[in-house]
């Protein structure tokens, strides 16, 4: 009874021999009495429907965990020594209610099982209670004594991006003058130490699996739950003093190791299903993470997939959502872990999926590099050509789509030309080592190109070689001042039909562009784009487009890119396909 609760906390409370100073005895004090009028208020437990309960008591203490009565509701009591055996005994069970408790929790709630019962009757899947440190000897006495340990736990994100699971209320005191905290309110788990589950919901989300950490199996139980509509409630009216030691300073408000394997292990499984059971989750907005091949972020601003990939992040943030670009280095961050989307701009490197995510790949450059495993481990497939995406779909029975290259139009755009690099016929690429197609073709026809780029000095006039670096702040200054610009492909690229995104940037400049021949090219831009495929076309191709009108040109060109080409046009595309396809929820 509650008269019985209250002779024995007074009774653990000689109050002189549990403070740790002179100085802290009325603060303690007066959470005593805040602790004893919360358990004198306790709510009786309801006259509801008789329901069974399976309890698994977890470890062994001389702390009462088990009560000695249970009301008129039936109880099993089975104890377990670790988690595995936890969650045999569950999965065995036939109960209608799933209870855990640790041994080291001492119940102060008479019926404790009844009331978090009645919390569930509500329609909640699980709940926990009010978990407070207890008053330990004057050895053994903190600061903490008589305070919360937990009111359940909640999720918050960090401003990197990363989920942390907080103790809901740790460290504050039992003031109950607020008529509201003593009601069941949602959180985004119980504490592994107490919890009483409906055993169907339990089933319904994939049972109990183990860890070997309790507080981590728990958690992801209730984020499965949770997922699947049935909230998880705390009922501050069910208290238990909680008697396991504090082993380190952070286990007070972040009660799970994030430095263990069951953690890393949950956020590869988890993550997003984490991220949106914070606080403060928006459930209209997506979180994408976007990789690109640069090895580290130190050197990423030299990768043109980097500034790709930030162009179509800032689409999509204008959309509402929230995107993150990494590097290779970063991918098995928590960050990364917890995002919706995994989507990864496939260049040079393959990167392996994270299980708890959508994964995405975008092959907009070597396609020959792509095996069938790799395609089968996405959930989409977005390819920068027509061609190659119908290929794919003879190999594997992943959904593909086609997805093109685009452009940023409020960053390349017509600009007044900038006489430092004003040229009539130019160049931006790294030699690759080698004397690319449109350079040699353009010296065999006398066209004499200024060239921005690395690895030409040995392989032309170096008074050709205007700059060997450029930064990709400078392009739109660079395509918009050219007379024309030239543009080739990788032999792969070629054969499959793979548009550079130069072709989109160049045009949304205004300036002409003359490429090699790719498969669709003229079909998507019509006499905007010319061609060439020997040196006498070259010399053709370069001299048309320098007589063009070109302020109609200009005209043309960006009206046809800003209509259609742009990574907003992408941004809507990939969300879109992520709808369709099941690998997001529709927005509400």
């Amino acid at each position: 009874t509650a008269a019985a609760t209250r002779t024995r906390i007074e009774a653990l409370s000689v109050a002189a021999a549990a403070v740790p100073s002179a100085g802290s005895m009325p603060a303690r004090r007066r959470h005593l009495d805040d602790l004893v009028a919360r358990i004198d208020s306790s709510p009786r437990p309801g006259d509801g429907p008789e329901r069974s309960v399976l309890l698994v008591v977890h470890g062994a203490t001389d702390h009462s965990a088990v009560p000695a009565s249970t009301s008129s509701r039936t109880l099993r009591v089975a104890s377990a020594d670790d988690d595995a055996e936890v969650a045999q005994m569950i999965a065995e069970a036939g109960e209608d209610l799933v209870g855990l408790i640790d041994a080291s929790l001492e119940p102060l709630t008479a019926d404790i099982w009844a009331v978090l019962a009645d919390a569930i009757a509500g329609g909640a899947a699980a709940a926990t209670g009010l978990l407070v440190h207890p008053q330990r000897p004057r050895s053994r006495a903190t600061i903490y004594d008589l305070l919360v340990r937990s009111a359940g736990f909640d999720v918050e994100i960090d401003s990197d991006g990363a989920p942390h699971v907080l103790a809901r209320a740790a460290g504050t005191g039992l003031d109950r003058r607020h008529g509201r905290d003593d009601r069941p309110s949602p959180v985004a788990a119980a504490s592994g130490a107490l919890l009483l589950v409906d055993r169907a919901a339990l089933v319904d989300a994939g049972g109990y699996v183990a860890t070997g950490d309790r507080d981590v199996s728990v958690l992801d139980l209730c984020l499965r739950m949770a997922d699947r509509g049935r909230p998880i409630v705390c009922d501050p009216s069910a208290v238990a003093f909680d008697h396991r030691p504090v082993t380190r300073g952070t286990h007070l408000t972040r009660p799970i190791d994030e430095s263990s394997p069951q953690w890393r292990r949950l956020l590869e499984e988890r993550g997003p299903i984490l991220r949106r059971s914070a606080v403060d989750h928006d459930p209209t907005s997506l979180d994408l993470v976007i990789t690109v091949a640069s090895p580290m972020r130190k050197v990423a601003d030299r990768w043109g997939d980097w500034h790709l990939a930030e162009a179509l992040a800032r689409a999509t943030t204008e959309r509402g959502h929230h995107v993150h670009v990494q590097t290779l280095d970063e991918v098995a961050s928590p960050r990364s872990r917890a995002a919706d989307v995994h989507l990864v701009l496939r260049g040079l490197a393959r990167i392996a999926r994270t299980s708890g995510q959508a994964h995405v790949l975008w092959v907009i450059s070597h396609p020959e590099d792509l095996d069938d495993e790799e395609l089968d481990q996405a959930d989409l497939v977005l390819v920068a050509s027509e061609p190659f995406a119908e290929a794919l779909r003879e190999r594997t029975s992943t959904p593909v789509e086609v997805m093109l290259q685009a452009t940023d139009a409020e960053r390349f755009r017509p600009l007044a030309p900038d006489p430092a690099h004003r040229h009539d016929v130019t160049v931006v690429g790294r030699s690759r080592d080698v004397l690319r197609p449109m350079v040699a073709d353009a010296l065999a026809a006398g066209i004499r190109p200024a060239i921005y780029g690395s690895g030409w000095t040995d392989l032309v006039d170096p008074s050709l070689v205007v700059a060997d670096h450029v930064d990709n702040h400078d392009l739109p200054r660079i395509y918009a001042s050219a007379g024309v610009v030239l543009n080739d492909h990788w032999d792969t690229m070629r054969t499959w039909g793979f548009i550079s995104n130069r072709v989109f940037d160049v045009l949304a400049c205004g300036t002409p562009v003359v490429s090699d021949a790719v498969p669709g090219l003229t079909d998507l831009f019509g006499d905007l784009v010319a061609t060439w495929s020997n040196p006498d076309d070259m010399a053709v191709a370069v001299g048309s487009a320098l007589a063009l009108d070109r302020s109609r040109f200009a005209e043309r060109a960006r009206s046809l890119v800003v209509d259609g080409h742009t990574f907003a046009h992408r941004a809507g595309e990939l969300e879109r396909a992520l709808v369709r396809f099941g690998l997001v929820r529709p927005r509400r």
